[in-house]
């Protein structure tokens, strides 16, 4: 994840938050998991381009969607 940082990827966002952080997270065409933070419902289940900001010390991505 740490070399797509930077990078804006086609995803597909789960369609479900995460349980604990409430975020939504979105699976990349080439499988890096990234979690975004966003009140817009209308994301969960669609495919999107997110762009990875960040990689925590856990190795987690976490980015934003990319507004066309």
């Amino acid at each position: 994840a740490a070399r797509q940082r930077g990078a804006a990827l086609p995803a597909v966002v789960h369609r479900a938050r995460h349980r604990r952080s409430g975020m939504m997270i979105a699976l990349t065409d080439n499988y890096v998991r990234v979690a975004i933070a966003s009140d817009d419902d209308r994301m969960l289940g669609a495919t999107a381009r997110v762009r990875i900001e960040r990689v925590d010390s856990d190795g987690g991505a976490v980015g934003s969607f990319v507004r066309a």
